[in-house]
């Protein structure tokens, strides 16, 4: 029985998240932030309600960032300690006798 198309399946998803998703997400918090601070200084500089609803925003927008970056960070730090950095992965196991 041969599982490579669930390898390739998997480093496709992988590929799909690091390359697209997560710079998506990214840039969806900058953009956040950025209408948070348009909400806070031009369109509510007259309108307290609108300066909290731009306060509100910018500051979810950086929580955002220090969470992406924290479980980035302490998904590096447990791949880098178990040794699965990308030059060292370990082979995906076979099963004994399968044909290829």
């Amino acid at each position: 029985m041969d599982f490579s198309y669930l390898n390739n399946a998997s480093t496709g998803l992988i590929t799909l998240i690091q390359t697209y998703l997560i710079p998506l997400v990214f840039a969806l918090a900058l953009l956040l932030f950025f209408w948070g601070m348009f909400r806070f200084f031009i369109y509510g500089g007259h309108d307290d309600e609108e300066r909290k609803k731009g306060k509100s925003l910018m500051i979810w927008a950086v929580v955002g960032f220090v969470m992406m970056v924290s479980i980035w960070g302490i998904v590096r730090l447990i791949t880098s300690g178990l040794g699965l950095n990308e030059n060292n992965a370990p082979p995906i196991p076979t099963v004994p006798g399968a044909r290829n």
